[in-house]
C-alpha cells in the first residue's frame, strides 16, 4: 500500500497527433521515490468511475470534446491536479485500481529496480522513447510553481 506522503503533481501535458489526443503526464512521489506516468483524461474518467463503486472519491467534472486546444487542456490540467490533491487525502488512494493505476503495485516497482540495475537497456529504450515522441507531439511545460506543494492554493 501507498504510505500517506504520496504526493501526485501535473507535470506538463502533451499533444500527439496519432492517436489525436492529450496526455498528462503525472508525478508520483511515494515514500523513498518517484516515476512519472502519461494518461489521458478519460483514463482518469474511468478511475473516478471504478473508485466511485467502491466508496468515497473526489468530485469529478466529466467534460465533453478532447481537450485539442491549448487553453482546454490548461484548463484540464487545473482540475486535474485539484483532483488528485483531494485523492491524495482520501482512502481511495491505496485502492488497488488506484495502485495500478499510478503504476505503484509490486510488480511495477520491482520492474523499475530492474531497469535502474541494467542502465544500458534502460537507456536505449529512453532514447526511443525520446526520438518518438519528439516526432509526434508537442509537450506543454507547466509554469513552474503553476501547481505548488501548497494545497491552500485551491482553497
Amino acid at each position: 500500500a501507498m504510505p500517506c506522503s504520496t504526493r501526485l503533481t501535473v507535470q506538463e501535458y502533451e499533444f500527439t497527433a496519432e492517436p489525436p489526443c492529450v496526455f498528462y503526464r503525472i508525478r508520483v512521489d511515494c515514500g523513498a521515490g518517484a516515476h512519472y506516468i502519461m494518461k489521458r483524461w478519460s483514463d482518469f474518467q474511468a478511475l473516478h468511475d471504478e473508485l466511485s463503486a467502491m466508496g468515497e472519491v473526489p468530485p469529478w467534472q466529466p467534460l465533453d470534446g478532447e481537450g485539442s486546444t491549448e487553453q482546454e487542456a490548461r484548463r484540464r490540467a487545473d482540475l486535474l491536479q485539484q483532483y488528485l490533491w483531494e485523492l491524495c487525502t482520501l482512502p481511495a488512494l491505496t485502492a488497488a485500481p488506484t495502485e495500478e493505476f499510478l503504476q505503484v503495485t509490486p510488480e511495477y516497482v520491482f520492474g523499475r529496480a530492474k531497469s535502474i540495475r541494467e542502465p544500458a537497456a534502460s537507456a536505449a529504450f529512453s532514447g526511443v522513447r525520446r526520438a518518438a515522441a519528439d516526432a509526434s507531439s508537442q509537450a506543454r511545460s507547466l509554469p513552474p510553481g503553476r501547481f505548488g506543494e501548497d494545497r491552500a492554493q485551491w482553497d
